[in-house]
C-alpha cells in the first residue's frame, strides 16, 4: 500500500507514538500483535494495522484490560489515527480518536498524573484538530499544557517527549512555538530510546528517526537528513517508505 503521507503528519498533529511492546495479560497477547504492527509499518500497509487493532479492540471488549494492555492499544489507535488524518479520512479517524480517548480517560481517572496518559490525551486533541481545524482555537492550548505538564511530571519517557516536541515543533510562535527546541527534543527521544535499548522492531523509533529526517530535509540539511536516512535503513533495510522514496528523492537533490 503506498501512501501519499505517512507517519507523522504535517499538521498540527502528533505523529508518532511511543508504544510498550511488553506482553500483556487481561485478553491481549503483545507476542501476536507486535511482528504484524511492526510488518504492516515498514511495509506501508495500514489496512493490516487497521485489522490489528479491531482484533485488539474486540479482544478488549471481550475481557477486561489491564495497565500494559491499554497502553499498547491507545498506542496503536494513536498510530492509525494519524495516517487516517493525514490522508483526510476524517471519518474513520474520528472512531479511532473516541476509541483512544476512552482508554486514556479510563486511566486518568483513576491515575490523574500519568505522564504518558496525558501525553497522549494532548496527541488526540492533536487529532481533532487535525479533523476539525476550527477547534484549533479550543483545543490548541489545552493540548499545549497537557504536553507540558506531561513533561514536566516525566521527561524521561520518549513518548512524553516526542509529544512535547509536535506541540513545539507545529505550534505557531505567537502560541509558544519553537521549532529549534522541538527539534533538540526530537533528538532526545531518539537516544532515550537507544539508551533503554528499545530499538529491535519498534515501529515508534523508526517513525521518530523519519521524522527528524524529513525536517532536517525541509530546513535544507540535506547531510543530516542523508545521514539519518542511511542510519535508518541500517537498522531495518526492508522498510519501504525510506528505502524506495525518501532516500532516492534526497538523492535526487544531492
Amino acid at each position: 500500500m503506498e501512501r501519499k503521507e505517512h507517519l507523522p503528519m504535517k499538521t498540527f498533529i502528533c505523529f508518532v507514538v511511543a508504544v510498550s511492546f511488553l506482553v500483556s495479560a487481561g485478553g491481549l497477547n503483545a507476542k501476536d500483535y507486535k511482528p504484524r504492527i511492526y510488518s504492516s509499518y515498514i511495509n506501508g500497509n495500514m489496512a493490516e494495522w487497521e485489522r490489528v487493532v479491531k482484533e485488539m479492540g474486540l479482544s478488549f471488549e471481550k475481557s477486561p484490560a489491564n495497565y500494559l494492555s491499554k497502553k499498547e492499544l491507545v498506542g496503536y489507535y494513536y498510530g492509525l489515527t494519524g495516517y487516517l488524518v493525514s490522508q483526510k479520512e476524517k471519518k474513520r479517524a474520528a472512531v479511532y480518536v473516541a476509541k483512544g480517548d476512552a482508554i486514556i480517560e479510563s486511566v486518568l481517572s483513576s491515575d490523574p498524573d500519568n505522564a504518558l496518559f496525558l501525553a497522549y490525551k494532548a496527541a488526540f486533541m492533536g487529532f481533532k484538530i487535525g479533523i476539525n481545524n476550527l477547534r484549533a482555537m479550543t483545543l490548541g492550548m489545552k493540548s499545549a499544557d497537557l504536553s507540558s505538564r506531561a513533561f514536566y511530571l516525566d521527561s524521561a519517557n520518549a513518548q512524553v517527549v516526542s509529544e512535547r516536541a509536535n506541540v513545539l515543533f507545529y505550534s505557531p510562535s505567537f502560541a509558544g512555538g519553537n521549532k529549534k527546541e522541538a527539534m533538540r527534543l526530537y533528538g532526545k527521544a531518539i537516544e532515550l530510546i537507544e539508551k533503554n535499548g528499545d530499538t529491535l522492531q519498534n515501529w515508534f523509533y523508526l517513525s521518530l528517526l523519519t521524522n527528524m529526517a524529513r525536517l532536517e530535509e525541509q530546513e535544507n540539511n540535506l547531510l543530516k537528513a542523508l545521514s539519518l536516512y542511511k542510519k535508518i535503513l541500517a537498522i531495518e533495510p526492508r522498510y519501504k517508505w525510506v528505502r524506495n522514496e525518501l532516500l532516492p528523492s534526497l538523492q535526487s537533490r544531492l
